[in-house]
């Protein structure tokens, strides 16, 4: 969930802003819906971001003491 930032939108709406063409297909490419937060709602930010701390916290912290060379070996740790 991003904000309405300048990098990313062309145009700021309540509920549905404008993206740039190079963030569309950044996130497209990834498999990435976009559901920016809504102008004037920093509330709806708040929510999101302490569930990354939860998320970073569940699958991060137990692995911050391994070294990974590849991008594989870190998935598969963290999908166990």
């Amino acid at each position: 969930m991003p904000a309405n930032i300048k990098p990313a939108v062309i145009k700021p709406a309540r509920y549905e802003p404008l993206p740039k063409e190079a963030y569309a297909d950044l996130l497209d490419r990834h498999g990435v819906q976009r559901f920016p937060a809504r102008v004037r709602k920093p509330r709806e930010k708040v929510l999101l971001e302490h569930g990354e701390l939860h998320g970073e916290g569940w699958i991060l912290a137990p692995l911050r003491d391994h070294v990974f060379h590849e991008p594989a070996s870190l998935n598969r740790a963290m999908a166990a």
